[in-house]
């Protein structure tokens, strides 16, 4: 092989092998996100066991004092309605309420 064939042999390798760990990085971050998310919508639907079970032991909705935060560190929105209805959720990724990664 002459020169020219060698660089442009190693130039297509290293464009492969960049390319390949930037899908493994997208891949690793898929599945961070997925792994919060499933890690808040499961402490979603323990809050709310805990806030039913109060509500039939006392009759009324409880009053949540303590923060608990959400795996990227915003606080679990918890908010009386009325009628003995609350709304309990997760803002997400982005931290902000309303969008379409709210977790419920």
């Amino acid at each position: 092989p002459t020169k020219m064939e060698k660089v442009l042999f190693y130039l297509i390798t290293f464009i492969i092998i960049f390319f390949l760990i930037i899908t493994f990085c997208q891949i690793v971050n898929k599945i961070k996100y997925t792994t919060k998310t499933l890690k808040a919508s499961t402490t979603l639907e323990r809050l709310r066991l805990n806030i039913e079970a109060y509500k039939i032991k006392y009759g009324e909705l409880p009053d949540i004092k303590k923060e608990i935060y959400d795996p990227w560190g915003n606080i679990y929105i918890y908010n009386k309605i009325n009628n003995g209805e609350y709304e309990l959720f997760s803002a997400g990724a982005d931290g902000k309420v309303s969008t379409k990664d709210d977790i419920y």
